[in-house]
């Protein structure tokens, strides 16, 4: 599938001119090109020199059991990867529209959230780094600490406490 991202992405820019390349977790879909991503574009590493990441682990959410996310904390940018999955070709790349709601469309019939105890602690948490744009699969939204909170609803996620 490297051929048809390489073609989407060359839509935005040159290939070649990617800065950063990173995955929330390791699945063939997210993670089975690149070698292919990095011989195309070989500046694709974490130097990020003007921007400061943020790392959150947030195993078993949504499914795998590395799962993590980065939040750029100047621009409050959560880089967020399968919260809020859409299928589609993309071509809105940013958008005010609601993305919970094809969000879960998608999601449904395949539920492949993980369902675990934390996972609406680690959305509320989340949630309170103020998000102010989530770069999702398939599209980026504005939408910050309420489309968390909204997704954590839908899934009937419960906010638990910390073990002692």
């Amino acid at each position: 599938m490297f051929a048809l991202v390489a073609e989407a992405i060359g839509k935005l820019l040159p290939v070649e001119k990617i800065c950063y390349v990173a995955f929330s977790h390791v699945e063939a879909d997210e993670f089975g090109a690149l070698n292919d991503c990095l011989a195309t574009a070989p500046g694709a590493v974490l130097r990020t020199g003007s921007h400061v990441l943020r790392w959150f682990d947030a195993p078993h959410v949504p499914h795998a059991g590395e799962c993590g996310f980065m939040l750029e904390t100047e621009t409050r940018t959560l880089l967020c990867g399968d919260l809020f999955t859409q299928g589609g070709d993309g071509a809105t790349p940013v958008t005010e529209s609601d993305i919970l709601g094809p969000s879960e469309a998608f999601r449904s019939p395949m539920n492949y959230y993980a369902h675990a105890l934390h996972t609406g602690t680690v959305l509320e948490r989340l949630a309170r780094e103020r998000p102010q744009v989530h770069e999702c699969a398939c599209t980026a939204a504005l939408g910050g600490a309420t489309m968390l909170r909204a997704l954590a609803q839908a899934l009937g996620a419960r906010t638990v406490a910390a073990a002692a």
